[in-house]
């Protein structure tokens, strides 16, 4: 499912907005960006980077837990134990891997390469943000974001294949 068109229009717009920024620097010497949406990772880099190219408020959203290491004792013989560690769940479990704040409404997007599935509490958090009025989107390519984008904004991105 790799993106031609709504990559390369994203790296135009990055090297435009740094040729605003820098315009003493030759093309030559400005940094390229490189976007992929072919793993989870890179799709939302890209589309991190895409909201803050149109000054949309965005953030990635993490839920994953941590885990915090047992305590370091030593025993009455002088030998140095270690007490068995645990895994903290996070406390946003299901939430989007993407939030934004676009025209005013609550955005939120799930990344979902190849076959991934929502996950039970995911689906229950689609169905809290739709009620309250937002909009939840799974996204697996970028054009499908760009799609997606253009019928929150209404407006229609174009770009040369």
């Amino acid at each position: 499912m790799k993106s031609e068109g709504g990559l390369k229009e994203l790296q135009r717009l990055a090297m435009a907005k740094k040729r605003k920024q820098y315009p003493s620097v030759p093309d030559a010497a400005l940094p390229q960006e490189r976007h992929n949406d072919t793993t989870s990772g890179g799709l939302t880099k890209a589309i991190l980077r895409w909201l803050d190219l149109h000054n949309h408020k965005a953030w990635r959203q993490s839920s994953e837990g941590r885990y915090r290491p047992g305590k370091q004792y030593t025993d009455v013989i002088g030998r140095v134990r270690l007490m068995k560690g645990e895994y903290l769940p996070g406390t946003h479990s299901g939430h989007g891997d993407i939030a934004a704040i676009i025209q005013g409404r609550f955005i939120t997007w799930e990344v979902k390469i190849r076959k991934d599935r929502q996950s039970v509490k995911q689906k229950a958090f689609q169905e809290e943000v739709e009620q309250s009025g937002g909009k939840y989107f799974i996204v697996r390519s970028f054009d499908e974001f760009i799609s997606q984008y253009n019928s929150i904004t209404k407006t229609e991105t174009q770009w040369q294949a």
